[in-house]
């Protein structure tokens, strides 16, 4: 597979994870629905404390989507 990664939360008691691999690279609403797939099997406490985190990485895909697949 040439396209590979994955979305991650750790914590004390935490460690969650939304990977893939595929030949085409991620499309920017599949990474959204990994990204917040990944967010509601949270504790609704643990998605507090993350909430800023997964902000900025919604962020980083639409900034990488505008950019034609890279974020600048």
């Amino acid at each position: 597979m040439n396209h590979r990664g994955r979305f991650q939360v750790q914590g004390k008691n935490l460690e969650d994870s939304n990977s893939w691999a595929q030949e085409s690279p991620l499309l920017a609403i599949t990474g959204m629905e990994l990204l917040n797939n990944l967010n509601g099997r949270l504790s609704i406490n643990d998605a507090r404390i993350r909430s800023k985190g997964f902000a900025r990485c919604r962020r980083f895909i639409i900034a990488a989507r505008e950019n034609g697949g890279v974020n600048i």
